[in-house]
């Protein structure tokens, strides 16, 4: 014999006496035998009527029993019910109406209890990254016992949640430039898990094969004015909220400090753009720093020492290409030079990409009673001149409107003469 594992309802006289209990029964039994377990009662004689339904775990439906409580249960284990229902009718009615008032609660306080319970919005299938995002944010509010009432979570409680994770989802691939301007996360969302695990939600931005749009200032204020709405809210002064509220406000106030930060960095290059004069030069943009001579270096700097010991007095060289090729070694290099002839380094920063220029010339004495200033002067104006210099737009612009004016006059005045002798 197997068991049979069911939900019954029982309603007298149009009243509820039971609703969806749970009840086990064998499937050998019939349905007159479930409505007295179910009533905890010996004999159901005294109803006049019983109509029977059922419902299939696949279907909200309900299905009539045709021979009523006469029938076995082994009906409901072929067709897979789930949940049985009994409409009796009695004679007795002021009695069951009595027993559902007392024992009974109304519809109407079930309705406004389960309007009080606090949810969150329903997490979603992990499809991708960013659904994992969402669904750890959600789970973060659900550990500290936060939420919505009055079904609120199926719309402004989903928004948020969704405002949250679409701006922690644009910002995630920059956080490291974010960090060199000093600029870091609330400490609540360092919580996630990804993040506490020193890894990152939007990996396809790095591994994907597509265009890799930079941070926009637009966007980012976008995000920012999305998640304003949600917090401009009525729910967020509720005490319970006031961390999160906080943090999320700090998370607007960081991203709103780098967008301001693009708009300075994209003015000052407009300036830079429409400047006349380069912005760097070879009068304010060198160090130049003397070196003693020592009998103990690295053997690395032979190369140097070796070109300077062959060479005259202040006659200067380019050493770029004796240099290492990656940027690390090279800064270590400069750190730690030296060779047994007193020399003058000169460098030049042109900035950005186009790297440093670097210049040796030999000397005399690293005392300055036994250098000559005119050469070294001299040196200094010789690399000025050979510095290239890199134009800006504007005078890029200037020099190709020179040019098409020098050419339409030569080209006009030239036609002008023909004309004459035509």
């Amino acid at each position: 014999m197997k068991r049979l594992y069911i939900f019954v309802t029982v309603f007298v006289n149009s009243n509820s006496l039971l609703q969806a209990s749970a009840i086990s029964i064998g499937s050998d039994e019939y349905f007159d035998d479930l409505l007295k377990q179910a009533l905890d009662v010996t004999s159901v004689d005294e109803y006049t009527t019983i109509k029977i339904d059922f419902q299939t775990g696949k279907s909200d439906r309900w299905h009539s029993v045709i021979d009523g409580i006469e029938e076995s249960l082994e009906i409901c284990l072929q067709l897979n019910a789930t949940h049985v229902r009994f409409i009796c009718s009695s004679n007795s009615e002021n009695e069951y109406r009595e027993i559902d008032l007392s024992n009974q609660e109304s519809a109407l306080d079930r309705l406004m209890k389960e309007n009080q319970q606090v949810k969150l919005p329903i997490v979603k299938n992990t499809n991708n990254r960013k659904d994992l995002l969402f669904n750890d944010f959600i789970e973060m509010l659900q550990k500290r016992n936060l939420g919505w009432v009055n079904n609120n979570h199926l719309t402004i409680g989903k928004d948020f949640a969704e405002r949250v994770t679409s701006l922690i989802w644009y910002i995630d691939p920059h956080l490291q430039k974010f960090k060199q301007r000093s600029i870091e996360l609330p400490l609540i969302l360092k919580d996630l898990p990804q993040y506490k695990a020193k890894s990152q939600y939007n990996t396809y931005y790095e591994t994907g094969h597509h265009k890799k749009t930079d941070i926009s200032r637009d966007q980012l204020e976008k995000y920012c004015k999305a998640l304003e709405l949600s917090l401009k809210q009525l729910w967020v002064s509720q005490p319970q909220w006031e961390n999160i509220i906080k943090n999320m406000f700090d998370l607007v106030l960081m991203v709103k400090q780098y967008a301001s930060y693009l708009q300075d960095a994209a003015q000052r290059m407009r300036i830079i753009h429409n400047s006349n004069f380069p912005v760097r030069n070879g009068h304010d943009d060198i160090t130049v720093e003397d070196f003693e001579a020592t009998l103990c270096y690295p053997s690395n700097y032979e190369p140097l020492a070796s070109l300077l010991r062959n060479s005259e007095y202040y006659q200067w060289f380019n050493i770029d290409e004796l240099l290492p090729t990656k940027a690390q070694n090279r800064y270590i290099y400069f750190q730690n030079i030296a060779t047994d002839s007193c020399f003058t380094l000169y460098r030049y920063y042109h900035g950005n990409y186009l790297g440093t220029l670097n210049f040796v010339w030999k000397l005399p004495s690293i005392d300055s009673c036994f250098q000559d200033k005119k050469k070294e002067a001299k040196n200094i104006s010789e690399l000025y001149v050979k510095i290239p210099v890199y134009s800006t737009r504007q005078m890029r612009k200037n020099v190709i409107q020179k040019v098409l004016y020098n050419f339409l006059f030569f080209y006009f005045s030239c036609n002008s003469k023909l004309c004459l002798y035509i």
